[in-house]
């Protein structure tokens, strides 16, 4: 399944962040903005848990 999104999203595409423009494959895109996702998503996991811990 992987294998299939990595082929079917190889095309460049041009991505502005705040005043850089960086080109890169639209699959590595993909990757980035999901590890992203899953960091924050941790991040906030572990705050809610801490706050849990300390209320018990």
């Amino acid at each position: 399944m992987v294998l299939v999104v990595i082929l079917q999203n190889r095309q460049p595409v041009e991505t502005k962040i705040l005043f850089m423009t960086i080109v890169m494959p639209r699959a590595a895109l993909l990757a980035i903005t999901m590890l992203i996702g899953v960091g924050v998503g941790m991040l906030v996991s572990l705050g809610i848990t801490s706050k849990a811990n300390k209320k018990a």
